[in-house]
């Protein structure tokens, strides 16, 4: 599983921090959702927050996301934004890792 975090902004108006899961199979991409999914009360309330569950139906990967408003245009924000992003970071690793060393 490849677990990776983006500080994005698909329009200038969104921020965003994921868990990114591809194992480079579809099923077993699908399976790990699905083993987390199972726990996702306990994840979120690790967490802290309801978080955004994307199978994304049509792409091999998946992903666990929590989002954020924000302006990338709006320059005086952006070490705000970096410690959300940080914050977050550890927060959503926190919260799904102990559910990822779960056997089946």
């Amino acid at each position: 599983m490849r677990g990776n975090g983006t500080l994005g902004a698909n329009a200038p108006h969104l921020d965003w921090k994921k868990l990114y899961i591809d194992t480079g199979d579809a099923d077993q991409n699908a399976s790990l959702l699905a083993k987390l999914g199972a726990n996702k009360d306990a994840i979120e309330d690790a967490f802290g927050a309801p978080l955004t569950w994307e199978p994304l139906p049509g792409k091999r990967a998946c992903r666990v996301a929590v989002y954020r408003d924000g302006d990338v245009l709006r320059i005086d924000d952006h070490d705000a934004y970096v410690d959300w992003f940080l914050d977050t970071s550890g927060k959503l690793r926190a919260a799904v890792e102990s559910f990822m060393r779960a056997g089946p």
